[in-house]
């Protein structure tokens, strides 16, 4: 279900390797107020939109639903 809805709402998804610690990752994380990984992040469409952070235990529906809300924005 949850391929099927980024399929449908044309989105991307992206995983970041962060074996190395790379800096990037890491500044994201704090940004977010995270100390590690997961960070799974639905970016809305619309320019400068914040993302929704979603928590580090998923749910089918928790995704469903960020994706819906991200759309709407």
């Amino acid at each position: 279900a949850v391929r099927r809805k980024i399929e449908s709402v044309g989105a991307a998804t992206f995983i970041a390797d962060y074996t190395r610690f790379p800096t990037d990752i890491t500044e994201e994380l704090n940004r977010h107020g995270r100390a590690g990984v997961p960070l799974v992040l639905v970016f809305p469409p619309k320019a400068g939109a914040p993302p929704i952070v979603l928590p580090e235990l998923l749910t089918q529906r928790m995704v469903l639903d960020a994706l819906d809300r991200a759309t709407q924005q």
